[in-house]
């Protein structure tokens, strides 16, 4: 009997583990490669160990910066003066320990793909591996010709076809992986401790997220209920402090914070809000639905790939979405709009299925090399 193929080596490589939609991606990801036989997995974190923190075949770097060499040139002020010799030192020194993993792995001839988040950085010697970069964003110009040498992957239609107007060719699609049996179990961690109900808004606190508009149209609700804000970001949180004081609902307006896991939160909600100017996708609308949990969300480019008409809000006229999104707001607290994914897009999330399309990707770009 001739022996078994040699598991297939995916590395998976990110910036870090902070809360976003890309690392949700990650973590997702992960955990899918590593429920498949034929692959031998490891994710590779050019970071500290953060917050989030898995462990099993996740491997860190640490900040290049507390090597002795960097942290002198620092507080010499030198990466000020010499800030560019300083960034060829950092990656120098990030290589070098990536390439210690490699070696601790027994990886550093042969990697059958890394997969990682384009406009990351990757270290020199993971350049000879086969990549995939993906896109988790509308791209903006900045981003042309960037990996040149890796196969591209975008999360959705819109962001695709964006990337092809930059001038990305054969621009595949593949959409996050979403375990819905997972984000349940994860949904019954705890209760939230608030004794009202309430909206609810999970992402980063920046304008970009819409949430100066979702206050504004939080304040025009006849509805009794609360509102509460879930995610990282500090630059705003003053500003809208104190916009809710002069709207006059700085009472009923929570602002959590970052949290590890806040499905919790989406599970109890009356409803949740997605008010963005851009995503290309909007994970933490598919979270929910999967929850059963209602969504309003604004009509940003990707919106119409994956939700039902009804539950988007157009953002344009500018001067009007915060009434127009406070009325379909109280159309879906009243029970009037539809659960909000379109027909069959939760199905395409399912992590293994999205793993393997990765692996077949993979397989189709090696025999083009």
């Amino acid at each position: 009997m001739p022996p078994p193929p040699p598991k297939r080596r995916v590395l998976l490589l990110s910036g870090n583990l902070r809360y976003s939609g890309v690392m949700t991606w990650v973590l997702q990801l992960r955990a899918a490669f590593m429920a498949l036989p034929e692959v031998d997995f490891a994710l590779l974190v050019l970071s500290a160990p953060g917050t989030v923190c898995p462990t099993d075949r996740t491997f860190h770097t640490g900040r290049a910066r507390s090597a002795w060499h960097l942290r002198l040139a620092r507080w010499l002020q030198l990466h000020k003066c010499f800030s560019r010799a300083y960034a060829v030192a950092e990656m120098k020194e990030i290589n070098k320990r990536v390439a210690g993993i490699l070696a601790q792995l027994g990886w550093l001839e042969r990697v059958d793909v890394v997969i990682m988040v384009l406009g990351d950085k990757r270290p020199a010697c993971l350049r000879g591996f086969p990549t995939i970069a993906t896109i988790h964003s509308v791209l903006a110009p900045c981003h042309a010709n960037s990996q040149e040498d890796a196969h591209i992957v975008a999360v959705g239609k819109t962001a695709a076809e964006r990337a092809t107007q930059l001038g990305f060719s054969d621009v595949a699609v593949i959409y996050n992986p979403l375990d819905i049996e997972q984000t349940k179990q994860a949904s019954n961690a705890y209760v939230p401790e608030i004794s009202r109900p309430y909206l609810l808004f999970v992402g980063t606190l920046s304008c970009g997220k819409g949430i100066h508009e979702l206050l504004q149209a939080f304040a025009l609700l006849e509805e009794d209920i609360d509102l509460v804000y879930v995610g990282p970001g500090s630059s705003q949180l003053d500003a809208l402090k104190q916009e809710a004081r002069r709207l006059r609902v700085a009472d009923r307006v929570h602002f959590m914070g970052f949290q590890t896991n806040p499905m919790p939160w989406i599970r109890h909600a009356k409803l949740l809000v997605l008010p963005s100017k851009s995503e290309a996708m909007g994970y933490v609308a598919m979270e929910a639905v999967a929850l059963g949990c209602g969504i309003v969300v604004a009509d940003f480019s990707a919106a119409e790939e994956f939700f039902m008409p009804e539950v988007i809000v157009a953002h344009m006229p500018e001067e009007d979405f915060a009434p127009r999104l406070a009325a379909r707001i109280s159309d879906g607290l009243s029970g009037k709009l539809p659960l909000g994914t379109k027909h069959g897009i939760l199905e395409s999330l399912n992590p293994e299925t999205v793993a393997r399309h990765y692996l077949a990707l993979a397989a189709k770009q090696a025999l083009r090399e």
